[in-house]
């Protein structure tokens, strides 16, 4: 069952939310409910102990969706969702809206179209198996474009789900390769990202989550060149690691190298 982390919210607010939520449960069929409460006097995330709170509690589910209430400006919210969007679903709440809970059926209302949508996101773009190509870390595959991931990551538009699968499909059709007989990505510079080797190493979370898909234990990517030729490989950090020829580097779905 997906679970719905309501996160940066005062006492207060979490005791209304929370009253709506719990009147109006049957509305989110399939989802449960968990709540974040900030340090803060305000609605809002602090970084790193309200952001080290929310971490632990969506490591501690099988899927999430972390929904962030702020009144922090835009450069705050912008950061906090920095910290989180690489491991977890995340959208911030529309400040607008927080009068809503003045009538719970029309806060419900809002609550169930935000619901509605990531289960079609759920559906149809959150990764679910090793092959799919959002699982490929994005800092070190070398392509022109790399919208897909962004994509991804968005909501509130009803047209992000198709143009996402679109970008999808596109990325899929350029880097999807068959090298003796295994399936595997290559990318622009010719290095192959075989995602179907043993697997071995044991990643500690928030890594071992990806758009709030759990990854498989000791899932990482063998990189080599194409060619056999030696190679480099950028990792998260932006540190260049060089590779001799026929040699392989392993690397995780979030860009860092073992």
């Amino acid at each position: 069952m997906p679970i719905l982390i309501f996160a940066g919210l005062t006492l207060s607010l979490k005791q209304r939310i929370k009253s709506v939520v719990d009147k109006t449960s049957q509305r989110y069929a399939g989802w449960h409910s968990e709540y974040c409460v900030t340090t803060s006097t305000t609605p809002g995330i602090s970084d790193p102990t309200d952001i080290a709170s929310i971490m632990d509690l969506a490591c501690r589910q099988d899927s999430v969706l972390i929904l962030g209430f702020s009144r922090q400006d835009g450069k705050i919210k912008q950061k906090v969702a920095s910290k989180i969007k690489p491991y977890f679903r995340f959208r911030w709440f529309d400040n607008a809206k927080l009068p809503l809970l003045q009538n719970s059926n029309a806060f419900a209302d809002e609550l169930c179209q935000i619901v509605q949508e990531e289960d079609k996101w759920r559906e149809r773009v959150m990764p679910k198996a090793s092959k799919d190509p959002l699982l490929l870390p994005r800092f070190s595959f070398r392509c022109k474009n790399k919208d897909m991931w962004e994509y991804a990551s968005s909501y509130g538009d009803p047209g992000n789900i198709e143009s996402t699968l679109t970008l999808i499909e596109k990325f899929r059709k350029e880097f999807s390769r068959s090298l003796s007989g295994k399936s595997c990505w290559v990318d622009s510079s010719e290095l192959v990202y075989d995602y179907q080797g043993p697997r071995h190493g044991k990643a500690l979370c928030p890594n071992t989550f990806k758009y709030s898909s759990r990854l498989e234990e000791g899932f990482h990517y063998d990189v080599r060149h194409f060619s056999g030729r030696a190679f480099n490989l950028t990792d998260a950090d932006e540190t260049i690691h060089y590779q001799e020829g026929k040699g392989y580097l392993n690397i995780d779905p979030h860009g860092h190298v073992r």
